[in-house]
């Protein structure tokens, strides 16, 4: 006798112990159905968990908080759709691409680390002006105290004259075509009073618009150490200014003349130095639509442009290219490449 076993009757099975018998195998049915849902309340747990680790931005994009890119600390996008992570690909340090469309990321490249922006800079002044002028005929005097500044950091400038009245237009043009310093300070010191006051407006509407890792000290991006941003910050930025019909107009013109004034009768001839770039970068433009491009010795070769592509609009950022030779134009041969890719 197996012990733990009843004693052996030799009698018929009572019909109460039949029935015990043929209820054990759902016995056994139902304590498997438990522990599935035990195990599937387990997974419910942790996908809640991860989902809670995942907090969308104010733009729509969303980023993971724990998974990192090439083993560094900032934040990787996790769009619905594939996710490229470019390495040697690009002649660009950082770069973000973005399906403004959709509102996924399509390829990132260290586009979380912190970067100079230089006169993408430029940008936020643009969009600040916008925003605070009803009447873009509207003139400003252009100080003359700013000229030594400029001359002495050799900044870009889009020819305007000291003490010259220039229309808030002709300002835009001047501050995104040819990336004027000038046109920057002028439409900052209007709307501010002091490039210092401005700089705080700036860093108000970064805030807002949901750039979280972006400190602004300057309107122009002339280079300062505290003055830095990010590719997926600079594309937040892009993509909320190319919201603005005037700006969208204006970053995709190749030229434009100034309203005749007193020390230019027949206006100044402003060229994009995007599609100056493009042009002597000797290949076709299939694809860029308009853009900004900048560029210090810290920063390099900067560009943020759209294109579209199959019914889509994406925005792409690049930073840190041209760091061997700065007359090749990389980051217009990164921009082609990139959006000939999704092309294809």
């Amino acid at each position: 006798m197996t012990l733990g076993s009843p004693p052996f009757k030799n009698h018929s099975p009572s019909p109460g112990r039949g029935k015990s018998r043929r209820l054990f195998p759902l016995l056994i049915v139902l304590a498997v159905l438990v522990l599935l849902l035990v195990l599937l309340s387990v997974l419910l747990g942790v996908f809640l968990r991860e989902r809670a680790s995942v907090s969308p931005s104010s733009s729509g994009f969303s980023f993971s908080l724990s998974d990192k890119e090439n083993g560094g600390s900032q934040a990787v996008p996790i769009p619905s759709g594939g996710l490229t992570v470019w390495k040697n690909e690009l002649y660009s340090t950082n770069a973000i691409l973005v399906d403004n469309t959709s509102s996924l990321v399509i390829g990132v490249k260290d586009a979380y680390e912190k970067i100079y922006p230089a006169s993408l800079t430029k940008v936020m002044t643009a969009v600040l002006a916008l925003e605070y002028f009803t009447d873009l005929s509207e003139e400003i005097v252009i100080s003359p105290e700013m000229f030594a500044y400029i001359t002495a950091q050799n900044a870009s400038v889009a020819g305007f004259s000291p003490g010259e009245s220039v229309k808030v237009r002709d300002l835009l043009y001047g501050l995104l075509l040819p990336s004027g310093a000038d046109a920057a300070i002028a439409l900052a010191t209007r709307v501010a009073g002091s490039e210092k006051d401005f700089a705080v407006l700036m860093n108000q509407k970064a805030a807002a618009i949901g750039m979280e890792n972006t400190r602004f000290v300057t309107c122009t991006g002339l280079h300062d150490d505290g003055h830095y941003s990010t590719c997926y910050d600079l594309m937040l930025l892009f993509r909320y200014a190319l919201g603005n019909a005037a700006f969208r107009r204006i970053v995709s013109t190749d030229s434009y003349t100034t309203s005749p004034t007193p020390a230019h009768p027949k206006g100044i001839y402003l060229s994009h130095t995007l599609f100056k770039a493009l042009k002597s970068s000797g290949r076709n433009n299939n694809y860029i639509a308009g853009g900004k491009t900048g560029y210090t010795l810290e920063a390099h070769q900067c560009l943020v442009s759209f294109a579209e592509i199959e019914s889509r609009e994406l925005i792409l950022v690049t930073v840190g290219a041209g760091q061997t030779d700065r007359n090749r134009q990389e980051h217009i041969l990164d921009a082609l490449y990139v959006y000939a890719t999704c092309a294809r």
